[in-house]
């Protein structure tokens, strides 16, 4: 599962995550970006607002890394992190969809 070690960083607690802008996990268990709930497959795909996104180690860079690996990052990656913040508020102030960048 292409999701297994960006995931698993969350239950041991590892240094590299993006808890500002990325998925993060609350104490119940739930992931999230801003206020809305993330879901993951077991094939690793995304599903946020709605809407599925194809799991790939580079998304996952993105959802996931302060410092990223640019070498696993597509276009559709960069298309598929550039969609997810705006349908989700994680990108605003205290993710309140009023707040501001």
């Amino acid at each position: 599962m292409i999701a297994s070690p960006y995931i698993s960083a969350y239950v041991y607690h590892r240094g590299n995550l993006d808890n500002d802008f990325g998925i993060r996990r609350d104490a119940d268990g739930k992931y999230r970006i801003g206020t809305s709930l993330v879901d993951i497959d077991q094939d690793s795909n995304v599903f946020a607002q709605g809407k599925s996104y194809n799991g790939t180690r580079g998304l996952f860079e993105l959802l996931n890394r302060k410092k990223i690996d640019p070498s696993f990052i597509s276009d559709n990656d960069l298309k598929s992190y550039k969609e997810i913040p705006e349908a989700t508020p994680g990108h605003l102030e205290n993710h309140d969809p009023s707040g501001e960048i």
